[in-house]
This record gives C-alpha cells, sequence and structure tokens, in this order.
C-alpha cells in the first residue's frame, strides 16, 4: 500500500513539474514575442500611427530618391548628347569612335527603363570602369 501512495505521489509530482515547464516555457515565448513588437492587437493605437507614419515617410524619401537618380541619369545622357553634337560639329571624332559612342548611347537608352531596380542597380555598378574615377 505504502509503495502505491509513493508511486501515486511521485507520478503526480512529476506531471505537475512537466506542467509547470510547459506553462513557463509558454509565457517566456509569449513576453519575448511582445518585446519585438508581437501582435497589433497589444500595441496601442497612438505606438501603430507612429509606426505608420514612419514608414510612409520612409517610402517617399525612397521615392524621392529614385527620382533624383532618374534626373541625373537624364541630364547625363542629355551632356553626352551634347558632347557628341559637339564632336559632330568640329569634326574632331573619327568615324569609328562616332559610331561607338552612338551605339553606346542607344544602348544606355534602351537599357536604362529594363529589369527590376535591384538588376538596374547592379548593371549601373558593373558598367563603371574602375579608371574613371570623376564618373
Amino acid at each position: 500500500m505504502r509503495r502505491i501512495t509513493r508511486t501515486v505521489c511521485e507520478l503526480s509530482l512529476s506531471i505537475i513539474l512537466v506542467l509547470v515547464l510547459a506553462f513557463s516555457t509558454a509565457a517566456k515565448q509569449n513576453d519575448e514575442r511582445g518585446e519585438r513588437g508581437g501582435s497589433s492587437d497589444r500595441a496601442p493605437v497612438a505606438e501603430q500611427a507612429r509606426d505608420r507614419a514612419a514608414q510612409n515617410r520612409a517610402g517617399e524619401e525612397a521615392g524621392e530618391r529614385r527620382e533624383e537618380a532618374r534626373e541625373r541619369e537624364e541630364e547625363a545622357l542629355e551632356k553626352k548628347d551634347r558632347v557628341r553634337e559637339r564632336d559632330e560639329a568640329t569634326g574632331e571624332t573619327p568615324k569609328g569612335l562616332e559610331k561607338q559612342r552612338e551605339k553606346k548611347m542607344e544602348q544606355e537608352r534602351t537599357e536604362r527603363d529594363k529589369g527590376s531596380e535591384q538588376g538596374q542597380k547592379m548593371r549601373e555598378e558593373h558598367s563603371r570602369k574602375w579608371w574613371k574615377f570623376w564618373e
């Protein structure tokens, strides 16, 4: 009888210990989620509004940077056009070099809006020559 009672007590204590550990682990995970931002129903409305406003500002700034980059590219192409026209007017460039410049300018225009933004950035980075520090 003592053996049975002792076994039942040990078994019940073991079950209680397992349950306590399981619930404490679950509580710890919920606390960690809350610290990282967790679910949106726990965050105050003011924090949500502040976060949305920050995201909107970041999106607007990224859009402005893209527009500025496009404007710089267009200005560079216009400058190249002016240089080409000046060279044609003075007749200083050899025919082979002139054809090469025209071909390069047409290629830049056709590739300018192709592909994703990341692909365009990578193409731009890799198209620069290492010895042309001024570009």
